[in-house]
């Protein structure tokens, strides 16, 4: 049952149903081991049906459990990145007042951009995935800090990305 709830919340997600992939959720949920393989791929999932939701404090809330799970540290370098990009998405969601964690929680403290570019080496080669997530959180900062021409290079880059790697031709 968990592995079948799992598939039907990616396909939901696919498929933009969030009403039925939030119940495939909650039933998954009741199945899974805190701190499982499925549970970690589990909470990615659960993580972009909020974001996709706009439940963001709820995707808040995934993240915090799923980094402070005492087996988050023996993942994969790819599977932290994942959780790396998802901080830098509820980090600008966060400064535009959209999350607001208890005043004790530091778990949103500073963000640097070129930190997380250094800390996401595997996804930023990627030339057909999840670079793409890297690339538009790089200009919602530059929007947000109002750096106009470095936004439009890399809008420009963006365009010029798109035509080498995901346009078929």
């Amino acid at each position: 049952l968990q592995i079948a709830y799992h598939h039907q919340l990616f396909a939901y997600l696919q498929l933009f149903r969030f009403k039925e992939g939030q119940e495939a959720a909650l039933s998954c949920l009741r199945y899974l081991e805190p701190g499982s393989f499925n549970w970690f791929k589990y909470q990615e999932l659960y993580f972009l049906l909020c974001m996709n939701t706009r439940e963001f404090q709820q995707a808040f809330e995934i993240f915090k459990e799923t980094i402070s799970n005492r087996r988050f540290q023996f993942l994969s370098p790819a599977a932290t990145e994942v959780w790396k990009i998802n901080e830098a998405y509820l980090h600008y969601l966060h400064e535009k007042g959209e999350i607001e964690p208890p005043e004790e929680d530091d778990t949103l403290s500073k963000f640097r951009v070129h930190r997380f570019l250094n800390e996401t080496p595997i996804f930023s080669k990627d030339k057909k995935g999840m670079n793409i997530p890297i690339l538009i959180i790089q200009i919602l900062f530059t929007l947000k800090e109002k750096k106009y021409n470095q936004t439009l290079l890399s809008i420009e880059n963006i365009d010029r990305y798109c035509s080498r790697y995901l346009r078929q031709g």
